[in-house]
């Protein structure tokens, strides 16, 4: 019966969290390199001076954590407006300039347009 072994043991760190760079599991341990994906990645920003005063205040107020929290929050926001631009541009523009170009009678012109928004701004 084959034991595997990992490099602490015969270090004598038997028990104890291992995980050394290089690491070395095996019947005979041979160093490996083990690969640690991260889900983060460190970033520099520059700011003007206000909005970097807002981000600290922000976080000294308790409403957020760090300032890299405000940040994520900020960039969560933006991503959701950019989805919601993008259906509306498929879902509405999109299908109503498909309808135009399908018949081009529909088409009313620029004069038209403000007249009918006019009216309908002050109730004739």
């Amino acid at each position: 019966m084959a034991i595997l072994r990992c490099c602490c043991v015969d270090n004598g760190a038997a028990g104890a969290l291992c995980d050394p760079v290089p690491h070395r599991v095996g019947l005979s341990p041979t160093p490996m390199q083990r690969r640690v994906m991260r889900t983060t990645r460190q970033l520099s920003i520059t700011l003007p001076n206000e909005m970097a005063d807002t981000l600290a205040e922000r976080v000294r107020s308790g409403r957020y954590a760090s300032e890299s929290e405000v940040i994520r929050d900020g960039l969560r926001t933006l991503f959701a407006r950019d989805a919601a631009v993008e259906a509306w541009l498929q879902d509405e523009v999109a299908t109503a300039y498909d309808a135009l170009v399908a018949d081009p009678s529909r088409a009313i012109t620029g004069r038209d347009l403000r007249e009918r928004l006019s009216d309908r701004d002050t109730g004739r």
